[in-house]
């Protein structure tokens, strides 16, 4: 769980940066991209605390500091979840973007 879990995040973190940088997306998409991958780093986040207690909180794709990343605090761990969260309801739409029902949105 924890290797897959990190796995997931770093994904989650490339997305983020790549989506940010990118000039040949539309601003509405960003948004809706960003949140969804917020709520995934948040949901991961929150199973991993749940599981190991503090764990190290890595934000970014800088491997050369996610390397030397000690443990977070629970408490800090669940700081950059609300945040996240907080940041996703900004981002996304309130109802469903497709037709099929497998994106986040903020029902």
């Amino acid at each position: 769980m924890w290797n897959l879990s990190y796995q997931h995040i770093y994904r989650v973190n490339v997305c983020i940066e790549a989506i940010s940088q990118s000039n040949g997306i539309s601003s509405t998409a960003k948004s809706q991209m960003i949140g969804e991958a917020k709520v995934l780093r948040a949901i991961y986040y929150f199973n991993l605390v749940n599981l190991y207690g503090d764990v190290p909180l890595i934000l970014s794709t800088d491997y050369k500091i996610n390397a030397r990343m000690g443990r977070t605090p629970v408490s800090k761990v669940y700081e950059q979840i609300l945040k996240d969260l907080d940041e996703s309801i900004v981002l996304l739409k309130d109802a469903y973007i497709t037709s099929e029902k497998g994106r986040i949105n903020r029902q």
